[in-house]
């Protein structure tokens, strides 16, 4: 039989990671322990696990990371993921997977701890090898083993995505988190009411945003409506003479309309009713207007030169001129018509007279008529043929009309 501070730290040590430190209220009665554990493990009564049992501690995540590298299937239970572990990997490869080993009762440890149970320092748990072995096997056993995680699959990860995008973390929390399943509900309820209370503000500060935006577009408005582009001639015309904009751009299409591109206003003086300007072209004075009260006095035009109602000069307005351009373009057609009529005239004239006067044929016969032969008046400009000579028409090949022939 072992001595009792043997057997106690034989049964305390049972599945405890390789290299624990004992508890510190513990240490004042057994701080001797670590070179207990040397005795017992050279004598036979503990046991370093091997890589499959140091596996077997590894949670159902983990062993599920396992599968994954050779794309094995992941569900079932925890036996039957071991089962899967072991059938498909070597345990070279296994290795990789095992950062701690554990203390195993090798067969005498337990006969000893069955026949003589450790009593008298601390309230140990009785020694069940079965339900030990069970517990390993069927239930989730917490696992200090390092499997080489992803960052999102540790609990520092999961936390950021709980925090960050919540859904994405929730599902990762409850996949990979380390927790049991009444811990992972609480932190899912925190999360979850400060993933809420984060949605509800920013849809406070964008609705606060787009307000203050479109309150800074109704400000800026009517500034950017005041900062349009004014023509150079109308700003011409606003600088010369102090009118508003409209009034400018009434000034810039009369004189448009009388075919002023490029002008210059000038002031010639204040009168009674108002000021007065000189509206100037290529050095030619367009048009005296009256200003009064910032306002275009009545502008008139004569085809050459604008003139007010306050001048001395004949006084025609646009729409008079419009009148005249008109019976002008009507006389133009009419004199065309008779130039027409006249030239029409003289060529039959003449026509007639070459017909009297020499022998003639038609394009359209083989006879020709002699001067006077009223046949020969029938024949239509178009077709006429004159010859010098009866002989003449003959050798073109004509003969006499019967009618004419003397």
């Amino acid at each position: 039989m072992l001595p009792r501070k043997e057997r106690y730290i034989l049964n305390y040590s049972n599945n405890k990671i390789v290299g624990y430190k004992l508890l510190d209220y513990m240490l004042p009665e057994l701080s001797n322990y670590k070179e207990i554990i040397k005795r017992l493990l050279k004598d036979n009564y503990l046991r370093i696990s091997d890589t499959k049992e140091s596996i077997a501690y590894l949670t159902i995540p983990d062993l599920k990371e396992i599968l994954r590298i050779k794309k094995l299937k992941l569900t079932g239970r925890k036996s039957e993921l071991l089962d899967r572990i072991f059938e498909n990997f070597s345990d070279d490869e296994l290795e990789t997977y095992v950062k701690d080993r554990r203390y195993i009762l090798t067969e005498l440890g337990a006969e000893e701890l069955k026949k003589h149970p450790p009593d008298g320092y601390y309230d140990v748990p009785k020694f069940d090898t079965e339900t030990l072995i069970k517990n390993i096997i069927q239930e989730d056993v917490p696992s200090t083993v390092n499997i080489n995680k992803k960052w999102y699959q540790k609990s520092w990860g999961i936390g950021i995505l709980l925090l960050c995008v919540f859904p994405v973390g929730a599902y990762l929390l409850w996949k990979y988190g380390e927790f049991n399943v009444k811990t992972k509900k609480i932190l899912t309820g925190i999360f979850a009411v400060i993933f809420l209370i984060m949605m509800f503000n920013s849809g406070n500060d964008s609705q606060k945003s787009t307000q203050e935006n479109i309150a800074q577009v109704e400000q800026q408005a009517p500034i950017q409506e005041e900062k349009k582009e004014i023509p150079p001639q109308v700003q011409s015309v606003m600088d010369s003479t102090n009118v508003d904009e409209a009034e400018a751009e009434k000034i810039v299409s009369i004189l448009q309309q009388c075919g002023a591109g490029d002008f210059t206003i000038t002031n010639s003086g204040n009168t009674t009713d108002g000021k007065t300007y000189e509206i100037s072209s290529g050095g030619k004075v367009l048009a005296l207007a009256l200003l009064a009260n910032n306002a275009l006095g009545d502008v008139k035009y004569d085809g050459q030169v604008l003139y007010n109602s306050k001048t001395n000069a004949v006084e025609h307005t646009i729409s008079d001129i419009d009148a005249s351009k008109q019976k002008a373009e009507e006389q133009a057609r009419q004199q065309a018509v008779t130039q027409t009529q006249e030239a029409t005239t003289n060529t039959q004239a003449t026509s007639t007279a070459v017909r009297d006067e020499t022998y003639v044929g038609s394009a359209q016969s083989d006879k020709f008529h002699h001067p006077g032969c009223r046949w020969a008046r029938k024949i239509k400009s178009g077709n006429l043929i004159t010859f010098n000579s009866r002989e003449e028409a003959i050798n073109a090949g004509y003969s006499p009309c019967g009618t004419c022939n003397p």
